[in-house]
């Protein structure tokens, strides 16, 4: 032990000293306190660090057969920093909840089970992971609620729009309804005043024919024919005539609303020229040499009535029974070429008195496909003294055919055009086989020998596919067309 020094001076010497020893140590600078984020990232490191290592130690510990159950526990000194930083628990647990909330808003928690391994990846102290989980959970019911109130949200503008899209669509289907019943009501109505027009035409055409018969044979002359005709014409043009009533044993025309009539005639304009062309027909004497088309018309009649009643039945047989006649005449020595025509068309239009062919297929049609047949039917049908306009119009029909025809199948698109084109011809000569004015087979082999017999001189080949057109209405390319069907359809084009 020292012993203690007794002398004042060298008691104040020593101390003096001692102050000049003390001076020349240099202190350290304290350390800067540090925030909680911070704090955090280095116990995250820390943490990272010390779980990676405690995982290579249970690798080698279990490589060796040992549990591997190793782990370096808390880390020393971690509270009394946290004393020494001036940290409490309540900033640690806000600056977790802070930052699992940036996590979530980011999207990187979804849910429970990715906050759970969030938590644990970041290193956080167990101590805190109930509250951040409970706080977590917080979020995410109200998430669900908000998608909830969305999802309701989203069902009921369906919901209000499917309703108002069904008023629409029940709109639209009574629309279409009022529609369909007003182009039925039309039809209906024209069907009923043509129905009344041919009526009071027949009627007038049959008064006049029976006035003139009832006429003794020496007043039936050309003026007196042309009278009966002005008044036939003055009945056609009076919109009020209805028909004729017997007054006084006598047919009288009937015209106007009687005085018991509430209701006004029904007002129809008659074809003043149809009108007198029939009356004229029906009272033309027949000629001398109609007699070879009445007579042999008779005697194939009474041969094919009795077929024909079976036959009319089906379109395809009626057309191949009316091959058959037109055949046998064709083939008949007693009936001149220039009469075999007449003597056909007769016989067909004898037989269809007795029971009319079925010219289209007997299903259910729709009324909008019926009327277009009809007026093909009607454009095909109809003949005029203008040859070059006739023939315009089947080209016109044969090209409506074609774009309706290439809308409708698909198929036919990857056909080339001659096989196309042979399709709608093939529908036009089954059209015109039912009209007034068939092809006639005859007339068709006659073409075709003409033309093989011009063997490679073209212009008369062009003259008689000219003819043949001309004579029969159609386009030119139709006439090519039934002069070699099969040649036709190879065409490329």
């Amino acid at each position: 032990m020292f012993a203690p020094v007794r002398d004042k001076d060298k008691r104040r010497q020593m101390q003096m000293q001692y102050l000049q020893q003390t001076q020349n140590i240099q202190q350290e600078p304290m350390p800067e306190r540090i925030d909680v984020g911070e704090y955090l990232d280095a116990l995250s490191q820390i943490n990272t660090r010390r779980s990676k290592m405690a995982g290579r130690v249970n690798a080698m510990r279990g490589l060796t057969g040992r549990s591997q159950n190793f782990s370096f526990g808390a880390i020393a000194g971690e509270q009394e920093l946290k004393q020494r930083m001036g940290i409490r628990d309540e900033e640690i647990q806000a600056e977790i909840l802070n930052r699992q909330r940036a996590a979530i808003l980011r999207g990187e928690i979804n849910n429970i089970d990715e906050q759970m391994a969030w938590y644990q990846g970041s290193g956080f102290d167990p101590h805190f992971a109930k509250e951040a989980r409970t706080a977590a959970q917080s979020i995410f019911d109200q998430r669900f609620q908000e998608r909830g109130a969305e999802i309701r949200e989203t069902t009921e503008k369906r919901q209000i729009r499917t309703q108002e899209m069904s008023e629409e669509r029940l709109k639209i289907q009574i629309e279409q309804e009022r529609r369909a019943a007003a182009a039925a009501s039309r039809d209906k109505t024209e069907r009923n005043l043509n129905a009344l027009r041919d009526k009071r035409k027949n009627t007038l055409v049959a008064w006049g024919a029976d006035k003139w018969w009832k006429l003794p044979a020496a007043e039936r002359t050309e003026a007196k024919k042309e009278e009966i005709g002005r008044e036939l014409m003055e009945l056609s043009r009076d919109e009020n005539f209805q028909g004729f009533e017997t007054i006084a044993g006598e047919r009288v025309p009937k015209t106007g609303r009687g005085d018991l009539t509430l209701v006004a005639p029904v007002p129809i304009d008659l074809d003043e020229e149809a009108v007198l062309k029939s009356f004229r027909d029906e009272i033309k004497v027949p000629a001398e040499d109609e007699d070879f088309v009445t007579v042999p018309a008779r005697e194939y009649f009474d041969k094919y009535k009795e077929g024909w009643n079976v036959a009319a039945d089906d379109f395809d047989t009626a057309r191949d029974y009316a091959a058959g006649i037109d055949a046998a005449i064709a083939a008949d020595p007693n009936i001149a070429p220039e009469n075999k025509q007449a003597v056909l068309e007769k016989v067909l239009k004898n037989l269809e008195s007795v029971e009319k062919g079925v010219g289209r297929p007997t299903e259910k049609t729709p009324q909008a496909a019926v009327v277009r047949e009809k007026r093909l039917e009607d454009r095909l049908f109809e003949r005029t003294e203008n040859i070059k306009s006739d023939m315009a119009n089947s080209t016109r029909v044969f090209n409506e055919l074609m774009d309706r025809y290439s809308q409708n199948n698909p198929y036919l698109a990857q056909m080339t055009l001659g096989l196309r084109e042979a399709q709608v011809f093939d529908r036009m000569i089954s059209i015109m086989s039912y009209g007034p004015n068939p092809l006639s087979m005859s007339m068709v082999d006659k073409f075709r020998n003409d033309v093989a017999a011009a063997g490679d001189d073209t212009a008369t080949v062009e003259t008689h596919l000219r003819w043949f057109a001309e004579a029969n209405r159609i386009p030119i390319r139709m006439a090519e067309y039934i002069l070699d069907p099969e040649e036709y359809k190879k065409r490329q084009f």
